[in-house]
């Protein structure tokens, strides 16, 4: 390879060829966090809902689309962890998966939260008599008066966890998007395709 001179860029292809760049490393290792924390959570979360769905009276919370919306997220976990894993390998499938992943995630967060906001009395109801019901039970156990829940607990347990949700969510989304549909994705696909063939 010339020497550039004092000014001159040295073309991006050229400069992961010769030098591996650490944002798939990165990236990668942070996709496998990621996806394994929410493919756990989501089987958890699965389960959960349909044991629930089993065992007390339905509502929205343990509705199919709720149940839907769950399984679909831990789906979406798998291929982000797959995804993840890929790209430490740096194979060239990772960029589209990866890609795939992104605007699968927002399509379901924009989903999930309309869906929730659409039922937000419900949620708030259903949410309010299960802790409240988990309250009652402890302090039977330990012997102790049950204690109401405060007014208005239930609207902000759904609000944050709504808003901690779509920050995330849309916070990894981002970071990934930022990657993977820029010119470092482009070009690293295009070196790892040309490496596989």
């Amino acid at each position: 390879m010339e020497q550039s001179g004092p000014g001159s860029a040295i073309p991006v292809s050229e400069y992961l060829e010769t030098e591996p760049p650490k944002w798939p490393l990165v990236l990668g290792i942070l996709s496998i966090l990621w996806g394994g924390v929410g493919v756990v959570s989501g089987i958890a979360g699965s389960v959960s809902l349909i044991n629930d769905a089993r065992g007390s009276k339905p509502d929205v919370t343990n509705s199919p689309l709720a149940i839907a919306f769950t399984v679909l997220g831990t789906l979406m976990a798998l291929a982000l962890l797959v995804g993840g894993v890929q790209l430490l390998r740096r194979r060239a499938m990772a960029i589209g998966l990866l890609k795939a992943w992104v605007v699968l995630s927002l399509v379901v967060q924009v989903g999930s939260s309309a869906f929730m906001i659409r039922n937000r009395d419900a949620f708030e109801e259903a949410l309010r008599e299960k802790v409240q019901m988990q309250m009652d039970e402890q302090a039977a156990k330990t012997g102790g008066k049950p204690a109401a829940l405060p007014a208005g607990f239930e609207k902000m347990m759904l609000l944050g966890g709504m808003a901690c949700g779509g920050a995330l969510g849309l916070g990894a989304a981002g970071l990934v998007a930022f990657f993977v549909f820029g010119r470092r994705g482009r070009e690293a696909e295009q070196i790892w395709n040309r490496a596989a063939a």
